[in-house]
């Protein structure tokens, strides 16, 4: 016959290799989590684009010449692009004096 038991320290050790496990089992759901929120925003993101970019292309149709030329559509896109990298500029340095402050506060 075997013996089913074991001692103090293996018991301990079964313990500790468990709690391991648990652990690594919170951090990889927490993982999971955050990368299916992370996919979530994304699409949000992407839906909203997608309405914002009608928006602008309604908004911007009755500037464009009558042809709606390749050449206009090109210049508009320069021009916005320019001011939506500007926005975004600002917004960054928004959020790292935001940031900074929130280090200096602790």
């Amino acid at each position: 016959m075997t013996d089913n038991n074991i001692t103090k320290t293996e018991a301990k050790e079964l313990k500790n290799k468990v709690q391991e496990l648990i652990e690594r089992n919170k951090e990889y759901n927490l993982e999971v989590r955050k990368t299916t929120i992370t996919t979530i925003a994304g699409a949000l993101t992407l839906v909203a684009g997608l309405f914002w970019q009608d928006a602008i292309k309604q908004g911007i149709g009755d500037y464009l010449p009558a042809g709606n030329s390749f050449t206009a559509k090109i210049v508009i896109a320069l021009i916005i692009t320019v001011i939506f990298a500007t926005i975004i500029v600002i917004l960054n340095k928004s959020l790292q004096k935001t940031l900074e402050k929130k280090t200096d506060v602790k």
